[in-house]
C-alpha cells in the first residue's frame, strides 16, 4: 500500500475518534455552488456584511491553504467552485480539529455566512464543518485531463 494511502487511512481513523460518522448517509444543503454564485455573485462586500446571508454547501476539496489558526479551502461540486475561510475562533474546537485532517479530494459540508475577501472573492466564513467522505487516492494532475 502506498504511504500516502496509509496516511489518509490513519486520518480517517482520527476523524472517527473525533466522533464524526466516516460515511454519513445525507447532508442537507441550502444551495449548490453555482446557485451561491448566481444569487450572491453581484452583491458587494458591504451588502453581504449587512445581510449576513447563511448558506450550507457541500463539495470536494480542490485546494487547502492552511495558515496556523486559519485557512482557505476551495470546494467544487462539479459545476461550480467556492472559497471557504476557516478560522479557529469561528468554529467549535472539534470542527477545527477536523479541518486539520482534511486532504485534497475529501468531500465536506460547510455552513457559514458569506463575505468578500480583500481581493473581492465571494467566500463562506465557516461556522460548522461536516465530514462527508475521505479520498484515499490523490486527485489526478490538472493536465492529465
Amino acid at each position: 500500500m502506498d504511504p500516502l494511502e496509509q496516511i489518509r487511512i490513519q486520518k480517517l481513523k482520527e476523524i472517527q475518534e473525533l466522533g464524526y460518522d466516516p460515511y454519513p448517509t445525507f447532508y442537507r444543503h441550502t444551495h449548490t455552488l453555482p446557485a451561491v454564485a448566481k444569487q450572491f455573485g453581484e452583491k458587494s462586500g458591504e451588502e453581504l456584511e449587512h445581510k449576513k446571508d447563511k448558506v450550507r454547501v457541500a463539495g470536494r476539496i480542490l485546494t487547502n491553504r492552511p495558515f496556523g489558526k486559519a485557512g482557505f479551502i476551495t470546494l467544487s461540486d462539479g459545476e461550480g467552485q467556492l472559497q471557504v475561510y476557516i478560522k479557529k475562533d469561528q468554529l467549535p474546537e472539534r470542527d477545527f480539529q477536523l479541518y486539520k485532517l482534511f486532504d485534497i479530494g475529501d468531500f465536506v459540508g460547510v455552513e457559514g455566512t458569506l463575505f468578500r475577501t480583500r481581493t473581492g472573492e465571494l467566500t463562506v466564513l465557516a461556522s460548522e464543518l461536516t465530514f462527508l467522505a475521505k479520498c484515499f487516492l490523490p486527485l489526478p494532475e490538472k493536465w492529465h485531463g
